[in-house]
C-alpha cells in the first residue's frame, strides 16, 4: 500500500482579528498564537472604502516584524480588497505569543477591517 504524502498546507493555519476602525480613528487588533511556528504572511481586508493611504504595523509581543508596516493605498482599497505582506524576519512565534495589528494614517469614518496572519508550524 502506498503511503500518502502530506501537503505542506496542512502545516499552516490562518488566524484572524477584527478591528472596528482602521480608518480615521484607528483601533488596534490582536491575535493569540495557537502553536510554535513562523508567520509567513499577514494581511488586511477593509469592510469599507479608505479615502487615503493607510499603514498597518504588525508585531509579535510588541516587536515589529521585518517588513512592517504594510501600506494599504487608497486607490482601490475598498470592500474586500486585501492587502498582504510577507514578513522577512523577527517573525518566529510560540504558543502564548500575540500578534498585533496597529493601523494608522488612514481616513474614512469608522471603516472596519479584518486582519489575518498565516502561521507555518515548526
Amino acid at each position: 500500500m502506498a503511503l500518502t504524502v502530506n501537503s505542506p498546507l496542512l502545516r499552516q493555519q490562518v488566524v484572524y482579528a477584527h478591528s472596528a476602525s482602521i480608518g480615521a480613528t484607528p483601533i488596534a487588533a490582536a491575535i493569540a498564537v495557537p502553536f510554535r511556528g513562523t508567520v509567513i504572511e499577514v494581511g488586511c481586508t477593509p469592510s469599507g472604502t479608505l479615502t487615503s493611504s493607510n499603514s498597518v504595523t504588525y508585531a509579535v509581543n510588541g516587536t515589529a516584524m521585518s517588513g512592517s508596516p504594510m501600506v494599504m493605498v487608497s486607490t482601490g482599497a475598498g470592500i474586500g480588497v486585501t492587502t498582504s505582506s510577507a514578513p522577512s524576519g523577527l517573525n518566529n512565534v510560540v504558543q502564548g505569543d500575540y500578534i498585533t495589528f496597529t493601523p494608522g494614517g488612514g481616513a474614512g469614518a469608522a471603516v472596519p477591517g479584518m486582519f489575518y496572519a498565516v502561521i507555518r508550524a515548526g
